[in-house]
């Protein structure tokens, strides 16, 4: 199972960037929206980008600050479509990646037993040896 408690640092970074964009940039129409849940539809460019930003700078915050203040200060494309990339977004459902992971955790931890009846059927060797150990005792 993927593990994604190794992105954890990174993924903090990227939010806290991604919030500063949306907060200080109005371009993005993000304002007053300081929750990457309140992004809707922005939300995975979003964190691509910022992953992206900080990925090319060797996750130094500052860094990606100023590369974001480069290209927006860019000119506009001529044609939009030349240069458009296809890529992955690393933090793309990591919540949910990161609960299938901490249920797997605490799975390991409280072994359940798979059927009801291997439940009744664990209880009832538990019971017998309780009361042979017991019986034991009473000779």
């Amino acid at each position: 199972m993927f593990d994604v408690s190794i992105l954890q640092p990174y993924y903090g970074s990227t939010i806290e960037l991604a919030v500063f964009f949306a907060r200080e940039c109005p371009e993005f129409g993000l304002q007053n929206k300081y929750h990457a849940i309140r992004w809707g539809a922005s939300s995975n460019a979003l964190l691509a980008f910022c992953a992206l930003l900080l990925y090319v700078t060797q996750w130094k915050f500052e860094s990606a600050i100023a590369l974001m203040g480069a290209i927006m200060q860019s000119p506009e494309p001529k044609d939009l479509l030349a240069g458009n990339i296809i890529g992955l977004n690393p933090f793309h459902d990591y919540a949910a990646w990161k609960l299938i992971r901490d249920a797997s955790d605490i799975s390991v931890k409280w072994s359940v037993l798979p059927t009801y009846k291997e439940g009744i059927d664990a209880s009832e060797v538990a019971l017998r040896e309780e009361h042979r150990l017991w019986k034991l005792t009473q000779i």
